[in-house]
């Protein structure tokens, strides 16, 4: 891994408001800026109604925008 990078693997995020959320990696850019990476071992995308990566992805990014990370 780049040693310039800073990249935190199950970053647990607390929003303040009871929402709470462990996300795969979290790297903070230069620039200012979050990215979010959730890391799968399937090879697709699952949209069903018991489990869905994309509601997945959302909570951990809204987590991800109103909370302050716990180190």
């Amino acid at each position: 891994m780049d040693a310039d990078r800073n990249v935190q693997f199950q970053a647990v995020l607390d929003t303040g408001d009871g929402l709470f959320a462990r996300v795969d990696a979290l790297e903070q850019m230069s620039d200012g800026r979050t990215v979010l990476y959730e890391i799968k071992s399937s090879t697709g995308v699952s949209k069903d109604k018991t489990h869905s990566h994309i509601d997945d992805a959302a909570f951990q990014m809204i987590c991800t925008e109103r909370g302050e990370q716990d180190q």
